[in-house]
């Protein structure tokens, strides 16, 4: 079995540069993906979905130079985790694409 997911993209505002507790940098990105559909009235949808990418190592070093608006394709698995609460205060899942690769595109 493989986890592997690739996503095209455009970032919602410039990648962010963090410092993790091992004192190894890491960028965040926010990356909007979007997909149309015809309803059954025959009339366009379309939906946007926001990712956060967690880019490491050297990837991190090229990330931190993406700009918002920019279209990127990045390749890489998705790692879940649970986090505590929500804005109403329930649990919920978190998908987190983990890129190997990031590419403007």
């Amino acid at each position: 079995m493989f986890n592997k997911v690739i996503l095209i993209g455009r970032l919602g505002k410039n990648a962010e540069v963090k410092t993790a507790q091992n004192k190894k940098d890491y960028a965040v990105l926010n990356l909007a993906t979007s997909e149309s559909w015809k309803n059954d009235k025959g009339e366009y949808e379309t939906r946007t979905e926001w990712h956060r990418v967690y880019a490491w190592g050297n990837l991190s070093n090229f990330a931190k130079t993406l700009l918002k608006g920019q279209l990127v394709s990045l390749e890489g698995k998705i790692k879940y985790r649970t986090v505590e609460e929500d804005v109403e205060g329930k649990p919920f899942n978190s998908s987190t694409p983990s890129p190997r690769s990031t590419l403007p595109a």
